[in-house]
């Protein structure tokens, strides 16, 4: 998994170094694929949940008891 930190390495050498994808491959150690894909996205994707969290059942009573307070 890709960090931003090798988000911003990748492009850098990209554009700026003007160095190939194969050749950033090599040397930061990921594949080419990952290397394209890093690229062609815009900014680095954000975390998603996979599942929606459960909520409690206990916390209305939690709830009113902190406001009774």
């Amino acid at each position: 998994m890709l960090t931003v930190t090798d988000y911003d390495r990748i492009r850098r050498a990209y554009h700026l170094e003007g160095k190939s994808m194969r050749q950033i491959s090599r040397e930061l150690g990921h594949g080419y694929w990952t290397i394209r894909k890093a690229l062609e996205a815009s900014e680095p994707p954000g975390y998603q949940m996979r599942k929606p969290r459960v909520r409690r059942r206990c916390w209305g009573r939690i709830r009113g008891c902190w406001t009774g307070c």
